[in-house]
């Protein structure tokens, strides 16, 4: 009986050592279940959607991919790699003649170092190679020739506005652009607007567009 006894005494502590074995094993898996769909939920998405390609052939069009790119790498440069990832994903968004004129160089960029300087000296070789050097130039010259003619006020506020875009004039002095603006104001509305007020641009263009 006493040797009986003993081994069932045995038997109790195995399975009992048994059973915990298997219930840490169960917690271990548990954990590293937990932890998994922790990183699942963790991981981030872009919050942005892509940057529309460019294909090179219009400079004007260059500002305005210039300005997403730029967007997309402040909102969601880290999930993308950050500065050296991001300069990966600026040249995804290059196709036809501006990807082909790029290809060249790429690889100088992705080899460097320093992303922050990589993805800078990337943005710099897009507007060297894309935009259009007269374009300014064109530009101020169309902003002294501005003229309201028949056309509604909206319209013409939207074409000066366009002009200074284009002319880089976004942060010339208020007085600047509305002094381009009031040449070409039809004359009944410029007696109207006639006034010592200092005005900002934005509220300029309030006032006239009460007219």
């Amino acid at each position: 009986m006493d040797h009986m006894d003993h081994d069932e005494t045995m038997s109790d502590a195995e399975s009992k050592t048994g059973l915990m074995t298997d219930k840490e094993t169960i917690s271990e898996l548990l954990s590293k279940v937990e932890r998994l769909e922790l990183q699942l939920h963790n991981t981030r998405r872009p919050a942005l959607p892509d940057v529309e390609k460019y294909d090179g052939k219009s400079a004007f069009q260059l500002k305005s991919f210039m300005a997403e790119l730029k967007n997309k790498h402040a909102q969601d440069g880290e999930v993308l790699g950050g500065d050296k990832g991001f300069v990966h994903y600026a040249y995804s968004r290059l196709t036809g003649k501006a990807r082909n004129r790029v290809s060249p160089y790429i690889e100088t960029y992705l080899t460097m170092k320093d992303g922050k300087k990589a993805l800078k000296a990337f943005y710099t070789l897009l507007e060297d190679t894309f935009s259009d050097p007269s374009a300014v130039r064109r530009a101020i010259q169309r902003a002294t020739t501005l003229s309201m003619g028949q056309r509604a006020v909206l319209d013409y506020i939207a074409e000066a506005e366009l002009i200074f875009l284009e002319a880089n004039g976004s942060s010339w002095p208020d007085n600047v652009k509305i002094s381009y603006v009031e040449q070409g104001l039809s004359a009944e509305l410029a007696d109207r607007m006639v006034s010592t007020k200092e005005y900002t641009f934005v509220e300029y263009k309030k006032e006239i567009c009460c007219w």
